[in-house]
Order: structure tokens, then sequence, then C-alpha cells
């Protein structure tokens, strides 16, 4: 074991320790006639506090990501009729479109949930009817820009109501940031 042991040290594939626990470690027969050590972690796991977070099962994070992209792109279909779209969903976009490469963490945090709680909430109670435009009143033309996004809206402003013609909203990208 002692030649193990030395091996393992040499390689710095273990190190000297003085922790408060210890699991034994034994030497094992293998199957073509040599010794290998095995540690025998029973004990220590019996007294291991469990981790309360445990890993995300990748398969249902992988399945979440799909549910967010299917969300997006049907929401996608009304973001004509939803103000600030792009910029309500630029968070879950950012990850979105990170993950497409799978070099990049998947992290979904509270911005991706309140983004998706927010758009649920928009798409139920915004119209989701335009209004036709009336040549006898001018049209309205507002613009909003940040750093996320920018977006407009064509309105119209009839006996008093504001009337929606069109809304526009797109997550800027980095060459917009730098005009």
């Amino acid at each position: 074991m002692y030649k193990i042991i030395q091996e393992l040290l040499h390689f710095g594939l273990i190190r000297p320790s003085d922790p408060p626990y210890a699991a034994p470690a034994l030497l094992v027969a293998k199957h073509d006639g040599t010794w290998g050590m095995a540690v025998d972690y029973k004990k220590l796991n019996n007294i291991t506090v469990k981790d309360n977070h445990p890993l995300p099962n990748m398969e249902q994070a992988i399945q979440l990501l799909a549910e967010a992209n299917k969300f997006l792109g049907a929401l996608s279909w009304y973001r004509k009729f939803i103000p600030k779209f792009a910029t309500i969903a630029a968070s879950i976009h950012a990850i979105t479109n990170l993950t497409k490469t799978n070099r990049h963490k998947f992290e979904w945090g509270a911005s991706q949930s309140q983004a998706i709680l927010q758009l649920k909430q928009l798409l139920i109670t915004s119209s989701l009817f335009l209004d036709s435009s009336d040549d006898n009143y001018p049209v309205i033309l507002t613009g909003d820009a940040s750093e996320i996004g920018i977006g407009g809206t064509l309105q119209q402003n009839i006996n008093g109501e504001t009337k929606n013609l069109y809304y526009h909203s797109q997550v800027t990208s980095s060459t917009h940031r730098f005009c």
C-alpha cells in the first residue's frame, strides 16, 4: 500500500492532509492479478451533511431550455402587440443564445423567471388587437431606447382616446450599443 500511496503522491493525484475525518484504505486484488487501493467511504458518507441544493438533472435543464425557446418563439408572434417585448425578453434571450453553442453554462435565474411572469401577464392583459389608422388624424410616433433594447409605437389620438397602431421592439446588438 505504501508503494501505491507514494505513486499517487508523485503524480499529484493525492496530497498529505490532516482532516478531522478519515476513511479506511484497503488493498483489493484486481482482475489482472495486481493490487489496487480502494477507500471505504461508508462511515464518512453516513456523517456527511446532505446538500440541500443537489445538482440539477441535465435532461431537465435541457428540457427547460427547450421549453423557454418554444415559449419565446410562440410569444414572438405577439411582439407587435406587446410594448417593449424585446427588452422584457432580453434576459431570457441572453441565456438561450449563449447555450446554443453548448459551450456556456445554462443559468436560469430570478431575472429570467421575472421576465416569463411579466410576459405572461402582458399576454393576458394587453389588447391583442391593433387599431386601423384613420387618415383624418395625425400619427404619433414614440421611440424608446436603452442599453438592452429599442422600441417604438405608432398611435393616434382619436376623440381623446389613444389607439395603438403598431408596436416595435428589438434587443440592441453590440453594434447598436456603440452607436
